[in-house]
């Protein structure tokens, strides 16, 4: 048990009103001192402390682990200052990336640069580089708020760096690429997202979410995805999928389409109107350009499955769902379109994201070109 003591408030030399308070359990008493222009501010800041601090507090009669404390950090401070989407996140880290693993059972004071360094090791051998990055970021946060509240006196994890992942994402081949548009059933709603994805470049996100009114001539006009919403209640966690905002403003474009690409679209229209008519207009109310067998949103998975069963039932290599984006902004750069407008029609709200398929595609470039001077021997003695 604990006592908490409240300090007197009192005013400074610049109007400001200052007050401290203690928690104390007889071994490890810890102080912190607010300061605020408004006495009752300072004195909600102070309250608001103690009502948070006291889930944390460090009993030396009960455990301090990492893994319980980012745990009651996680439920306690980040609930309800963040959404759940990213709240998330941070379970994520603490139920695959801490559990389980030897650093989820040392007491927070007593980790060090060597137990730290054995864990990064540990992680880097189970997951990507991008993915320990952000764990750690998680982990830094924890000890921060740690270091703030007085819980440790040092934070492990300050000076941890992590080199990202800088390999340079694949593009099917044009040869791959056509393959792949000769192997779709273009009646098929899961086939037609992974066309759209294909010749304009979309999220697959964004795909799912297109509706009738969306193929207007023949432009495209992207202006919302179908993502998944994370709920968070208690320890409860529950996910379902539904109709969003783009995540940035960027996103929000209009991809003018081939001719041959807008005939196949309103040919689907045609079926899927067709449909409509058929089932008293029953049938698929959200009227969805690519709905499911029920009429409902194509379940997010499918897309991704059935191109990777077509790649090997092709014999070529499934290179992620995403590669087709990455394939439409590939095809963009070698046949020279402008990276800016490249940048547009993608959605890139970072230009050097489409500089760098840019970048990559002119080393290719410069490769061949060396090739062909070897192969006719242009400078051999």
């Amino acid at each position: 048990m604990y006592e908490v003591r409240i300090g007197k408030i009192y005013k400074d030399k610049r109007g400001y009103f200052r007050g401290d308070v203690v928690l104390d359990n007889g071994i490890k008493p810890i102080r912190k001192s607010f300061s605020a222009k408004k006495k009752y501010d300072l004195i909600e800041k102070r309250d608001a402390w103690i009502d948070k601090y006291k889930d944390l507090y460090l009993d030396p009669f009960t455990s301090n682990t990492l893994g319980k404390l980012y745990h009651d950090w996680v439920y306690t401070v980040k609930k309800g200052k963040t959404s759940d989407n990213t709240l998330y996140e941070y379970v994520v880290t603490l139920n695959k990336r801490i559990k389980g693993y030897s650093i989820e059972n040392v007491d927070i004071s007593e980790l060090n640069p060597f137990i730290v360094e054995n864990y990064i090791k540990e992680l880097l051998r189970d997951n990507t580089a991008s993915t320990v990055k952000k764990v750690v970021s998680h982990i830094n946060s924890f000890y921060i708020y740690c270091l703030n509240n007085n819980l440790v006196r040092n934070n492990p994890f300050a000076s941890v760096t992590i080199k990202a992942d800088k390999e340079q994402r694949e593009a099917y081949t044009l040869k791959e690429q056509k393959i792949i548009l000769n192997s779709l059933d273009y009646t098929d709603s899961v086939d037609l997202i992974i066309y759209i994805s294909l010749i304009a470049g979309l999220r697959k996100a964004e795909a799912i979410a297109l509706d009738l009114y969306d193929l207007v001539n023949n432009i495209l006009d992207i202006n919302k995805q179908y993502k998944r919403i994370t709920s968070i209640d208690g320890n409860d966690i529950s996910t379902k999928y539904q109709i969003s905002t783009l995540k940035t403003k960027a996103s929000y474009r209009r991809v003018p389409l081939p001719a041959q690409s807008v005939k196949i679209l309103k040919n689907n229209i045609a079926r899927v109107n067709e449909l409509r008519i058929r089932s008293g207009y029953e049938f698929n109310p959200n009227n969805l350009m690519f709905p499911s067998e029920t009429g409902g949103y194509i379940e997010a998975k499918r897309p991704t499955r059935r191109l990777k069963r077509l790649c090997e039932e092709a014999g070529i290599e499934y290179k992620t769902f995403h590669a087709l984006r990455h394939t439409y902004i590939t095809r963009l750069a070698e046949n020279n379109i402008q990276p800016k407008i490249a940048q547009v029609l993608a959605g890139h709200s970072d230009y050097s994201t489409t500089m760098n398929v840019y970048t990559h595609i002119s080393d290719q470039q410069k490769q061949k070109a060396i090739d062909i001077i070897t192969n006719n021997n242009v400078f051999t003695l």
